[in-house]
């Protein structure tokens, strides 16, 4: 398993970031969300249906990998699609040509946690015989192309060549999921019938599996083991892999990066009572939610267009179903999104992004409101969004890939490679360990505090000591106000001191000068937190360090009063006690 010190320094730096982002949008004098806020900048065209874009998880890898429904996967490296596809696994997926309405082919694809150390991805297709299967696969000794061999985790019957869902994601407890829909067929029809009430079937489920076991040893078909806090583990009558069920064709589903929330956009059924829905799980469920199709689909129960003989008596009553936080009638298909925890566009932090796959509409949900401005048009065929390293967005539009930007932003192609890139080739192998998973009850309405840390700003490696400059520019008067505005401020002071002893070129985020432009050079800054020198040591142990001593200061700038996690002090028993932390912390704000 990765170091555990290098995974809290990332955890760190990302909860670092976030925390910010929210802070300065509530402190900001931004206006609301509206149809102008968001551009999008063309920056690749494929020869065919893109329906998923994945990043590795591993800091500093800009990346995108375009997955291709014919079963080919592309490396985008930040201006231009490679020459060589990362994999082709063509043969293995169902059909030769896979038509734009087909909803067969190569769906998605997910990184193993501890990709940078094993080099384990996984692929959800459906193969030639219109069975879904998830397979593992490995990079090879090129960082931009994988081993073509891979090897079977599950594999899932079909009754029908529609509702195959196809995503699949890692969540924060390492254990991978799984979305299946309901087999195909109008209202659910297709084999046996209302398979996504039958727990006794995998269809119209979410699964939950783990990939680091395998409680089937002798089947060579079933690579995983159940994960031991799985909601129906006790129950033979159900089958083990479910997580929760009742979904109808859940198309593109994620967890929050801040909070571990998952959100699930389940594609409805046609005609005047269709409602598209966007599920809601909390983090701290333990599963085993019923959503509730095809007995209800969005807030309606029973709503008499489908018919229900086929499914388990007697048919579970209005009240046991957990329904959806939003749910909409309109456009053809939901496609599912992310909560955006990027810093490109501060006015979408912590709303729910997703669009429609007929009306192209991109709508930004405010969670707790439900305010649902469309913020911008991307036209017909949308058919997924993907996440960068950094929490930044993405659309595919058929054969184009753009990215989010705030309206105004140039929107060239980029005409550069990033030069971090990885080079070094994962050769450690994984662990049969899983982590802690979730225990508390579950919950119908959005975390408000975030219980889980994200991955999305920064991605240089924090330095080891504060950069100096020969002719520093003291703008606090040597003390944390490091912008020199005359008040000290976590969403400020505190982001810009973390990001200069963290390394990084760009120390104040392009978004915050878009909001005050009064902000002075990064060098100036820089400078100002260079004149602090041992100064910014809050913890006493002879180094100053951002993922220490920056984020010490930052959570106490912020009012937490937990200033040192618990596993820090795991790690270094020595640490100071917060009260000390906080006095020298203290010592730097004026008076």
């Amino acid at each position: 398993m990765m170091n555990i010190f290098a995974r809290l320094v990332d955890s760190l730096i990302a909860a670092v970031a976030a925390s910010v982002l929210v802070v300065w949008t509530v402190n900001s004098s931004f206006g609301g969300v509206g149809s102008s806020d968001v551009d999008l900048q063309l920056l690749a065209t494929v020869d065919d249906q893109v329906v998923h874009i994945a990043n590795t998880g591993v800091a500093g890898d800009n990346r995108l990998f375009l997955v291709r429904k014919i079963g080919v996967i592309e490396v985008f490296d930040g201006a231009s699609v490679l020459g060589t596809a990362f994999l082709d696994i063509g043969t293995l997926v169902f059909g030769d040509v896979l038509s734009t309405g087909d909803e067969r082919g190569l769906l998605s694809m997910a990184f193993h946690p501890d990709y940078d150390t094993n080099g384990f991805f996984y692929v959800n297709y459906i193969d030639n015989s219109g069975n879904t299967v998830v397979a593992r696969y490995l990079v090879s000794g090129n960082p931009n192309i994988a081993n073509t061999v891979g090897t079977p985790v599950i594999d899932i019957d079909q009754t029908a060549g529609n509702h195959n869902g196809g995503q699949i994601v890692f969540g924060s407890d390492e254990y991978l999921y799984i979305g299946m829909g309901d087999g195909g067929g109008g209202c659910d029809s297709s084999g046996s019938g209302c398979n996504a009430q039958k727990t006794n079937s995998l269809l119209g489920a979410m699964l939950r599996i783990d990939v680091d076991g395998d409680d089937f040893p002798m089947d060579a078909t079933r690579n995983y083991a159940i994960p031991g806090t799985n909601p129906f583990i006790l129950d033979g009558a159900v089958e083990n892999e479910i997580w929760a069920y009742g979904l109808r064709n859940p198309w593109r589903f994620s967890f929050d990066r801040a909070n571990g929330d998952m959100y699930i956009g389940d594609v409805g059924q046609s005609g005047a009572s269709r409602r598209e829905e966007i599920n809601f799980q909390a983090a701290a469920s333990t599963g085993g939610e019923n959503y509730g199709w095809p007995v209800a689909e969005g807030d309606q129960c029973d709503p008499g267009t489908c018919a229900l003989g086929n499914c388990p008596t007697p048919i579970p009553a209005c009240d046991s179903f957990t329904y959806p936080l939003y749910d909409y009638n309109g456009g053809c298909a939901v496609t599912g999104g992310f909560v955006y925890r990027g810093a490109d566009i501060p006015e979408l932090i912590g709303r729910y992004v997703f669009g429609d796959y007929c009306s192209g509409d991109i709508v930004a949900l405010d969670v707790g409101t439900l305010d649902d401005p469309v913020v911008a048009d991307a036209g017909t065929e949308l058919t997924t969004f993907g996440e960068d390293v950094n929490g930044e967005l993405y659309v595919a539009v058929g054969d184009d890939m753009y990215r989010l930007v705030s309206a105004g932003t140039p929107t060239e192609t980029p005409t550069s490679a990033p030069t971090d890139t990885p080079t070094a080739t994962p050769t450690a192998t994984p662990t049969n360990t899983p982590t802690a998973t979730f225990t508390s009850s579950s919950t119908n309405t959005p975390s408000s505090t975030p219980t889980q840390t994200p991955t999305d700003l920064p991605t240089q490696t924090p330095t080891e000591t504060a950069t100096t400059a020969p002719t520093p520019t003291v703008l606090g008067g040597g003390t944390l106000d490091v912008d020199g505005n005359g008040q000290v401020l976590a969403s400020t002071d505190g982001v810009y001191v973390f990001r200069a002893l963290g390394g990084l070129q760009l120390i104040v985020p392009a978004a915050f000068r878009l909001l005050d432009p009064s902000i002075p050079p990064d060098g100036e800054i820089s400078s100002a937190v260079s004149f602090l020198g041992e100064g910014l040591d809050v913890d006493g142990d002879g180094a100053v360090v951002a993922a220490t001593d920056g984020v010490y200061i930052f959570r106490h700038l912020a009012g937490l009063q937990l200033i040192v996690p618990p596993a820090f002090r795991v790690i270094d028993p020595s640490i100071p006690s917060d009260a000390v932390i906080a006095a020298n912390v203290d010592a730097l704000v004026p008076s």
